[in-house]
């Protein structure tokens, strides 16, 4: 059995100042991200394995599972007319795994797994300028989820050895980039208005072969 624990805490420290040639420098109240903001990240996992075959010729049945909890807390001061914002984001995930091998020359794997990913800083209260957007915040940000099915297989004739891959992803509330209106205007020195939204369900899969 494998376990652990995870936690980490970022602080922010942040100030603008502008200048009009010929004056002093002056602090504004625009930066990215208000002064004294922070963002936690906490976790506990756990993963368990056994073997019911284990032959002498190196035949092996494995069975695996996995339980992970995941949790995200931040603190944004008040800045201007944008209000302080506290939010604590905590999710359940599980992992569950088949997996037979065959000495050095099979290996064939299921695996389910969950995933869960709360929004960052960035994309939750960044407001201001990303080089390519103006990205202004969404308090009402939630975290995305996923379920993912995987089959993996790989075997080896000789020298030759050949592997393939197949998954299935079913997301949910999945954040992506939306462009929407800051003060009236849908462009800020020419580049689009943006914020991250929960866009609903979603599904990825793929294959791959070598």
């Amino acid at each position: 059995m494998n376990y652990g624990l995870m936690w980490y805490n970022d602080f922010v420290t942040a100030a603008r100042f502008t200048q009009v040639p010929g004056s002093d420098w002056l602090k504004v109240n625009d930066q990215d991200y208000p002064d004294g903001s922070r963002y936690a990240n906490y976790g506990f996992y756990a993963l368990m394995e056994w073997n019911p075959v284990h032959s002498k010729s190196g035949n092996i049945f494995r069975v695996s599972g996995g339980w992970r909890l995941h949790g995200v807390s931040a603190h944004v001061p008040l800045k201007g007319n944008l209000p302080e914002v506290n939010f604590d984001f905590s999710g359940h995930v599980f992992l569950f795994g088949l997996q037979y091998l065959s000495a050095d020359t099979f290996n064939m794997a299921l695996t389910f797994s969950q995933g869960f990913r709360a929004p960052n800083l960035n994309e939750s209260v960044m407001l201001g300028d990303t080089g390519q957007f103006f990205h202004i915040p969404n308090y009402a940000l939630r975290p995305e989820n996923s379920h993912t099915l995987e089959f993996m297989s790989r075997g080896r004739i000789g020298s030759l050895t050949l592997s393939g891959t197949a998954y299935v992803s079913f997301l949910e509330d999945f954040i992506k980039r939306d462009v929407t209106l800051w003060e009236g205007k849908n462009k800020i020195d020419g580049k689009d208005v943006v914020h991250n939204v929960n866009a609903g369900k979603g599904v990825l899969w793929g294959t791959e072969g070598s």
